[in-house]
């Protein structure tokens, strides 16, 4: 698990999609393997997050905090503010507002306009910046290292 508190794969970092299997019979676990001959049902032997922090500087948010600290909140709103839960809030801000700058106190352009967006085409998740600039798992980690060692300082 990531400070972006994401799932971390060892080979492909964050870039895995998790799914779930129901299955009505006791399954065996001890000594399972994976794909690749490996044991799964044991913990890694180190944490795939780099600790490198990219992912606290590419935030929107500032959900993701240097020291490890994590604002559900403030990550949630920012994804799921368009689907209906947000569109309710928003709606509510319209009917309020006593005229444009009293909506625009509370509610920006960006925002107005994302809001416009999933109207239009659809709400979509925001969630991509902290996963898009992590560079953890075998699969991504050499380029990141390879850039890392021309960086000043």
């Amino acid at each position: 698990m990531g400070i972006h508190r994401n799932v971390i794969h060892p080979r492909f970092g964050n870039f895995i999609l998790l799914g779930t299997i129901l299955v009505g019979a006791d399954l065996e676990v001890e000594n399972a393997l994976d794909a690749g001959g490996e044991a799964c049902d044991q913990p890694i032997d180190f944490n795939p997050c780099l600790e490198c922090k990219l992912c606290v500087a590419a935030c929107p948010t500032g959900a993701i905090g240097s020291d490890g600290h994590f604002d559900f909140s403030a990550c949630y709103t920012h994804n799921y503010r368009e689907f209906m839960g947000g569109f309710d809030d928003w709606v509510e801000q319209v009917a309020d507002s006593r005229d444009r700058m009293d909506y625009r106190e509370g509610v920006t352009l960006p925002e107005t306009v994302s809001m416009w967006q999933s109207l239009s085409y659809g709400a979509n998740y925001k969630a991509a910046y902290c996963m898009g600039v992590c560079p953890a798992g075998e699969d991504v980690i050499s380029p990141f290292l390879e850039d890392r060692g021309s960086l000043p300082g």
